[in-house]
């Protein structure tokens, strides 16, 4: 059994909030910290899923 890396289960839950609509276009997502707290993982690897999900089209990154 291949194990899966740490940010694929973030990546695939907040995809899931998108595709219900619980995340909708114009939201703000929680901090990076509260991602970690919330799957026991750390800031890098939150920060990891988020851009890949940010370079697939699924979030936008806007800054200030």
């Amino acid at each position: 059994m291949r194990k899966e890396p740490k940010y694929y289960r973030l990546m695939e839950d907040i995809k899931a909030q998108i595709q219900k609509k619980t995340l909708t276009a114009g939201m703000k997502i929680p901090s990076e910290n509260d991602y970690a707290r919330k799957y026991e993982i750390s800031r890098q690897t939150v920060r990891k899923a988020i851009a890949e999900l940010t370079e697939a089209g699924y979030l936008y990154a806007e800054h200030g």
